[in-house]
């Protein structure tokens, strides 16, 4: 009767498990992602060039892209059929029409369906500094923390307290 009485809880145990786990591998993964950015790590990139330096998640991996000049670097999110980018780049004072020093601008993307952009732009002598996330439209909760600290960029931080990442 003992015998019968454990292998009955084990069953039961088992089988919560299994139903739990089945669950939640059906989640949409944008809510899996926002889970998971809840104990993601960052790593920090300090561009060679021009001295700049920003914040990415650590599993974001560098796009290495041929025609990107110097001072431009990316790092993406491709998985689970979802495309994240952090890129930044800077770019002559002139090319920005704008001419606050430091502005945010997001929107939709003009050339991916689907897709919203964000940036933060600060301007420093004759250059601008623009750092980006190009993200899904349904994945704005799931990138927030990202987006805050795109928001409260500073790209001139201590480098020499900071690792440098290429």
């Amino acid at each position: 009767m003992r015998k019968l009485l454990i292998t009955i809880i084990v069953f039961i145990t088992v089988s919560v498990i299994a139903a739990m786990y089945e669950h939640s591998e059906k989640r949409p993964f944008q809510k899996v992602f926002k889970d998971g950015m809840l104990f993601a790590k960052y790593d920090t990139y300090i561009d060679p060039d021009f001295n700049y330096c920003f914040e990415y998640p650590s599993f974001f991996q560098k796009d290495d892209i041929d025609y990107y000049g110097v001072g431009h670097v990316q790092y993406g999110y491709h998985a689970n059929d979802t495309n994240i980018v952090m890129e930044c780049k800077v770019v002559p004072d002139s090319t920005v029409s704008c001419k606050k020093k430091d502005f945010i601008q997001k929107g939709a993307c003009k050339s991916f369906s689907n897709y919203c952009y964000y940036s933060h732009y600060i301007r420093k002598k004759n250059a601008v500094y623009i750092l980006s996330l190009i993200y899904p439209n349904n994945y704005e909760e799931a990138v927030s923390s990202i987006l805050y600290r795109i928001k409260r960029w500073k790209p001139f931080g201590n480098p020499k307290k900071l690792e440098v990442r290429r």
